[in-house]
């Protein structure tokens, strides 16, 4: 595990790629009886994008911007459930509230920190902003939570896009010589989703390797679930909080607040035990296209301790990859993908 300071830090961030473990993560954080996590409030990402910043203080006239954003009826944005969730008439005297004076205070307001020791949030979105974040949190901590991915690419594309699963053989099943413009459609789609995988573990993975290490630690979510014991203990320990063994039992996650939210069939191992399988769930996906996964994402992959040397697509495979994958038709595709998975 890298990083791992032993101070008392808060907030705490979990962050990582999407499909990756952080809800887990967060899950089995959340149920310490120190320790208060949010879910994906994305409250940073919020504030900022209202023009707050650590480098001036915040003003009437700003909280009356943040009240009013917060109190527009009928939003269903990550910060609006969020606000529901706490207390009704929470945010009564927010805006005449003068020693809400900074972007600090107004955070750990919002956050509804519940007077526990230690307190945070599992946010993706805080994987662009960990540079803006430490401005303003000199005692942040990080948790960056990686999956193979192999693993969190398939898991992401199946529940972005059920239609694919078991369709036409999308992923688990090799194409025939004779598919080739099947192959290039999934293997066109696992190229740009390689591809910006890489980018979002790769660009938060550099950002945190400048801060302290007492700023963060990146554990893998193979470790997670294979030794949950000694993985989570040497998390609670850099974050300097008293680790409680077994923690990590579904009895403790049952009621957990994710349970509670539209999208909990996204999330339904969160209250389960934690099965081993998972770890190596890319093992269902055909050689072919791990070989692809694994091209797009490999520099990184490898960087934080995953191996794809043993992948063999087969020479035809390797070939056709080699010779049709240029730059230029992965750029052209993503932009079409980003517009929504068309057939061709």
């Amino acid at each position: 595990m890298e990083g791992a300071g032993t101070k008392n830090m808060s907030p705490i961030l979990i962050i990582g790629y999407p499909r990756s473990g952080s809800t887990l993560l967060r899950s089995i954080i959340a149920s310490h009886p120190d320790v208060y996590m949010v879910n994906e409030p994305e409250l940073f990402r919020f504030l900022f994008n209202l023009g707050l910043s650590a480098s001036r203080p915040v003003e009437k006239k700003d909280r009356e911007i943040i009240f009013k954003h917060l109190n527009t009826p009928d939003l269903k944005s990550n910060i609006h459930l969020h606000i529901n969730s706490l207390p009704a008439k929470y945010l009564d005297g927010f805006v005449e509230n003068d020693s809400l004076n900074s972007f600090r205070l107004v955070y750990e307001y919002l956050i509804g920190k519940t007077g526990k020791q230690f307190w945070g949030e599992k946010s993706l979105d805080n994987s662009f902003l960990i540079e803006e974040i430490y401005e303003t949190f000199k005692d942040v901590f990080f948790i960056q939570i990686n999956r193979d991915p192999r693993s969190s690419i398939r898991s992401r594309i199946l529940k972005k896009y059920p239609k694919y699963q078991g369709e036409d053989g999308f992923l688990e099943k090799p194409p025939k010589i004779t598919e080739i413009k099947l192959y290039l459609r999934n293997a066109l789609i696992l190229a740009d989703f390689s591809t910006r995988w890489a980018k979002y573990v790769g660009s938060a993975l550099s950002k945190l390797q400048k801060l302290s290490k007492e700023n963060y630690c990146i554990i893998k979510y193979e470790d997670l679930i294979n030794d949950p014991e000694k993985t989570l203990e040497l998390v609670f320990n850099s974050m300097g909080i008293r680790y409680i063994p077994g923690l990590h039992s579904e009895q403790n996650r049952k009621n957990d607040v994710i349970s509670t939210f539209d999208d909990s069939q996204y999330h339904t191992n969160v209250s389960e035990p934690l099965d081993v399988s998972r770890s190596e769930a890319y093992n269902r996906i055909a050689s072919v296209y791990q070989y692809i996964i694994a091209k797009y994402s490999g520099e990184v992959a490898k960087s934080i301790g995953y191996d794809f040397s043993d992948i063999n697509p087969g020479y035809f495979y390797r070939t056709l990859n080699n010779l049709v994958f240029s730059k230029k038709l992965r750029n052209f595709y993503g932009a079409i993908r980003r517009g929504g998975i068309k057939k061709h």
